[in-house]
């Protein structure tokens, strides 16, 4: 009877062990989720030591609506820079993020509530991936960096600019054709505008002589209103220009009036004519011209050596690009100088466990340039699809109408937040009854590991005592 009721609770104990041990575990952070966006920190760029800094963000996206797998916010950072040392010195602070030139319009910068000067620069688009927790390392690098070097323009250098027009009485099925032929190695050309623009290659002689390459373009354009009008720039003046217009697929010699503008500029002065009025008026007053010229002069460079167009957008005002903010400002001994930033943000919309979500991505790396980090406290307000946290890898607070995230000591890697419209989402959420977190796994083991050589000691120790009297 003893052996049976040994055995017996050695049976449920084993049981038990394994339905434990057989709960699914969900790491919601590993799985399908590839999204690059981060949200940043500023970084500290001054030889000034002693500076401490603590902040309080809020990261909203209650006023945005989905945008296809992607979300809109803002970012808003107060930061409190204290001067720790017994003479005045200066910040000098860098900051990153990434946005489109049409969402500039949603950045701000001041100090104490005031507007300060600062300068902003376009990065190579290398840096719209981030590369580990040391990423505003690189970022720092490119502060004292020369400026690209353009290989198939000066800024300077005179082009021709013709600008291409088209009227008619009858605009219904009415196409023009611009067709742009060249040599690449005599022309450098950047065809824009028009409802669709394709490229042709004409090898005269052998394909490996890259000098005797023809470009041919073609751009299509109607009269309906929804695009921009055919411009072609181009430096060199070796080109051929074709214009035809159709009416279905008949072509016209008739009935409609056609006038090319034409005029000789420079790369910067078609810069300002092609991009200025995409350039948000909060920006376009604190830029230089230099920094204007920057601003498109890589991507451009790389359209020219090209196919002759923007085929991938890189010009466009909704393009994204990584973003890089310098400023400084005086520090008084002892005493708090408040730093206020808002700049745009967009988090994409991920998939687990077949659920949609949203994800943060905090890079809090850059703060580790400060002497003295004391804390920085996150209020996220989402919407109504996307409002509580339910899963991230530092600790989190869920209120009525947002959620809470704060930090005392800086984290080693990348602080990785999922939101979703109710606080708690099956197979992810790791805080709820009954869920496998990563504590209970190793609890787990360890009482099974002991419980059954408890009980086998016991048995056996028993067994061979009772062998031994016999």
């Amino acid at each position: 009877m003893e052996k049976y009721m040994k055995d017996k609770i050695l049976a449920i104990v084993f049981s038990f062990c394994f339905l434990f041990t057989n709960f699914k575990y969900v790491n919601a952070q590993t799985e399908n989720i590839t999204n690059n966006h981060r949200i940043y920190e500023p970084f500290n760029l001054s030889d000034t030591k002693n500076l401490k800094v603590k902040a309080s963000s809020v990261i909203d996206f209650s006023s945005f609506e989905k945008n296809k797998s992607s979300i809109n916010g803002l970012y808003k950072g107060k930061y409190v820079l204290t001067n720790q040392n017994d003479g005045n010195s200066t910040a000098k602070l860098g900051l990153t993020f990434t946005s489109s030139i049409e969402d500039l319009k949603n950045f701000s910068i001041d100090v104490d509530g005031e507007n300060i000067d600062y300068t902003l620069k376009f990065l190579d688009d290398k840096f719209k991936v981030p590369t580990g927790n040391d990423f505003y390392k690189e970022i720092k690098e490119n502060f004292s960096s020369s400026d690209y070097d353009i290989k198939n323009y000066k800024k300077d250098d005179i082009g021709v600019l013709r600008e291409f027009n088209l009227e008619s009485n009858n605009t219904q099925d009415l196409t023009y054709e611009v067709i742009v032929k060249y040599y690449p190695s005599k022309t450098k050309v950047f065809l824009s505008g028009g409802k669709d623009i394709t490229s042709d290659d004409k090898e005269d002689g052998d394909k490996k002589e890259t000098s005797q390459t023809m470009k041919v373009l073609r751009l299509t354009y109607d009269l309906s209103g929804k695009y921009k009008k055919p411009m072609l720039f181009a430096i060199g003046d070796d080109i051929n220009i074709i214009t035809k217009v159709y009416s279905g697929e008949k072509e016209l010699t008739s009935g409609y009036r056609e006038n090319i503008e034409k005029k000789s500029i420079s790369v910067l002065d078609f810069f300002k004519e092609m991009f200025l009025n995409d350039i948000p008026e909060n920006i376009k007053q604190k830029i230089s011209e230099q920094n204007f010229f920057e601003i498109f002069a890589q991507s451009f460079d790389k359209i020219l050596s090209g196919v002759g167009y923007d085929n991938l957008g890189l010009l466009s005002p909704k393009s994204e690009k990584q973003i890089l903010v310098s400023l400084q400002f005086p520090l008084e001994s002892k005493k708090e100088k408040k730093l206020n930033v808002i700049y745009p943000i967009s988090t994409e919309i991920t998939t687990v466990n077949s659920t949609e979500v949203l994800k943060l991505n905090l890079e809090l790396s850059a703060l580790s340039s400060f002497d003295k980090f004391e804390k920085i406290d996150y209020k996220i307000i989402g919407n109504n699809e996307y409002k509580y946290i339910v899963d991230s890898n530092v600790k989190y607070k869920n209120t009525k109408d947002d959620s809470v995230i704060s930090i005392n000591k800086l984290p080693d890697k990348v602080v990785e937040t999922l939101l979703y419209k109710e606080k708690f989402l099956k197979g992810v959420t790791r805080d709820k009854p009954r869920a496998c977190t990563n504590y209970v796994l190793p609890i787990v083991a360890i009482f099974e590991v002991v419980s059954v050589i408890y009980l086998r000691n016991t048995y056996f120790r028993k067994k061979v005592n009772k062998s031994y009297k016999n």
